[in-house]
């Protein structure tokens, strides 16, 4: 697929060409594959260092480079940064990448001993473009910055394209060229210390894009994570792309967040809508202020964790404990650890039946959203690892994992992209990861994942999965990610009828006939939850006589009701409504 194509899928899909840029480009001559940006780092094990920086060459506490490396494929060129100690590559530092573009001293700005044609300065957010004795602000999004960790590391990755567009003219890398990165503090790092590092790009490379599937395996778990940007989710413009959006990940469970001014009723009957099915076929809840869960399974309880959620869900033969996070953004450095904190220490709790929700022995655990994580690594190494910064407040540290490990991460791949990021805006920030599925790795096997970006899939895929090119970024500034899992108890399958249940008289008032087709001597189970999801009615006996009778307690007032029968391996749900 040729560059031409890809602006012809950017034209049809409505997708502008900075972002059809980005999409998959096949070769029939392929040298080899590139880098991933995805806090991994194990891609650029056996590249070449370029410059090897001394130790403790700047100015004090300033960034201390020690190990520069570079590459690049059909449409990205990459730098690998390892330094001396940990900074934030996204703030507060003063960090410039300088470059010339084509090798030549004569053009650009004569800086350093080389001819810069483009800076770029980190924690500013922008740069400048130097030809023909003028300069030209650009930001991330022209030049298609991404790094890569957000929090404070020692070792980085970054990206940019080979081809953009400034000041109405194209401009592109040449086959060779030389860059410099420097402290711009006083007495600041450089390396090297003088002239630039010379790299050759490598022709024919391709981007490195991991697969993915749209389709679930019927037995795995899906868990959708997705940040709808302030209620936009009920924005009548964005409206058809949400559901475009839904109807081709088709999760069991759907995790929330920035839902503010509508309740989790209404965003279960919205999902509902949206995927063409009967409201009552979906358990909700919510926590204020804005986390909102639908799921195809049972609510059991929930309790609010500093504004994020945790869930108790019956999956069949097991229960599934998940907790829905939107940490605080930005520079709230001291509230997202302690919100951090509180959720490892209720885990920790709850693995010891302690506090409202107990949990059983090996019950998977899931921890997902918009985590915010922008600042120090500590907050991100409190969640996957229960080494908790507040032990005074919050008890102390703990192995999360059944098998007193730490969680996984799944770390979903941006689709089509050889990128990892979950949040993109053309305004401010350049595009990273900012949201999150964690989770028991004792319990849980991850067999699929992936970061829903539609301006990176090629036409063919937007049309088999029904999709336009644009979906995602009318939707929100945060992608949607998805995990699917495969449990070591195979969860059950609600949705179905199996069971063939039938509730008579309804509406009733205190006798109730239940019906429904299972072997007389089988066990089973039924729950009544009420309208908000809630377990307000529990049994477990064995099919004597056809219909079951049940005398429902006094205690349930009127209302509806969603009744789920439970067998061995079947299952059946009907609405009930008490009308006393």
């Amino acid at each position: 697929m040729g560059l031409n194509q890809l602006a012809l899928i950017g034209k049809k899909s409505g997708v502008p060409f900075l972002f059809a840029f980005f999409f998959y480009a096949q070769s029939s001559d392929v040298l080899g594959q590139g880098i991933r940006i995805d806090e991994r780092f194990d891609d650029w094990e056996n590249r070449t260092a370029l410059v090897q920086d001394k130790k403790n060459d700047g100015a004090f506490a300033s960034i201390d480079f020690a190990k520069i490396a570079a590459a690049n494929d059909s449409l990205m060129i990459y730098f690998y940064l390892e330094l001396g100690r940990d900074f934030n590559i996204q703030s507060n530092n003063n960090l410039k990448l300088n470059i010339d573009l084509d090798n030549n001293p004569l053009t650009g700005l004569a800086y350093n001993g080389i001819g810069v044609d483009l800076q770029y300065n980190f924690a500013a957010k922008n740069g400048l473009y130097h030809s023909g004795g003028t300069s030209t602000s650009v930001n991330q999004a022209i030049v298609g910055l991404v790094s890569s960790p957000t929090v404070t590391s020692s070792r980085f990755e970054i990206a940019l394209k080979r081809r953009m567009t400034i000041g109405g003219a194209t401009v592109e890398l040449g086959n060779t060229i030389q860059f410099f990165v420097e402290d711009a503090a006083t007495g600041g790092d450089r390396a090297p210390d003088s002239g630039g590092a010379t790299y050759v790009l490598q022709h024919k490379v391709v981007p490195k894009v991991e697969k993915f599937s749209f389709t679930k395996q019927a037995s795995n778990l899906r868990i959708l994570s997705y940040n709808v940007e302030r209620d936009n989710f009920f924005n009548s413009s964005a409206r058809s792309s949400f559901s475009r959006i839904l109807k081709s990940i088709a999760p069991d469970l759907f995790c929330f967040q920035e839902i503010y001014n509508h309740t989790g009723l209404e965003t279960r009957n919205l999902v509902a809508e949206m995927l063409g099915q009967s409201a009552d076929k979906w358990f909700y809840d919510e926590v204020n202020p804005d986390i909102r869960i639908v799921s195809k399974y049972p609510i059991i309880s929930k309790q609010a964790i500093d504004g994020n959620g945790a869930f108790l869900m019956d999956i069949g033969q097991q229960k599934l404990l998940v907790l829905v996070a939107h940490l605080p953004c930005c520079d709230s450095e001291v509230n997202r650890q302690k919100e951090c904190d509180n959720i490892m220490a209720f885990i920790r709790n709850s693995k010891k039946q302690q506090g409202v929700i107990k949990v059983d022995q090996n019950t998977p655990i899931v921890i997902c959203g918009d985590m915010n994580l922008v600042g120090l690594r500590f907050q991100q190494q409190t969640l996957l690892t229960g080494d908790i910064f507040d032990e005074n407040s919050f008890g102390g540290d703990f192995n999360p994992d059944w098998d007193e490990t730490a969680l996984e991460d799944v770390k979903p791949s941006t689709t089509g992209l050889s990128t990892d990021f979950t949040w993109k805006t053309d305004g401010s920030f350049s595009p990273g990861r900012l949201d999150y599925i964690l989770y028991t790795g004792s319990q849980m096997k991850l067999t699929n994942s992936f970061c829903l970006f539609t301006p990176g899939l090629t036409f063919a895929d937007l049309e088999k999965n029904g999709l336009n090119g644009n979906d995602v970024t009318v939707a929100s500034d945060h992608l949607p990610i998805v995990g699917d899992f495969e449990l070591n108890k195979p969860v059950s399958t609600p949705e179905t009828d199996l069971l063939n249940l039938r509730l008579s008289p309804n509406p009733t008032q205190h006798l109730l006939n239940v019906y429904f087709d299972e072997t007389l001597g089988k066990p089973f189970t039924l729950t009544l939850h009420d309208d908000k999801g809630r377990l307000v009615y529990h049994l477990s006996d064995t099919f004597t006589a056809s219909p079951y009778v049940i005398n429902l307690p006094s205690s349930l007032g009127n209302g509806l009701y969603f009744c789920t029968i439970q067998s061995k391996s079947k299952a059946s749900q009907a609405k009930l409504m008490i009308n006393r």
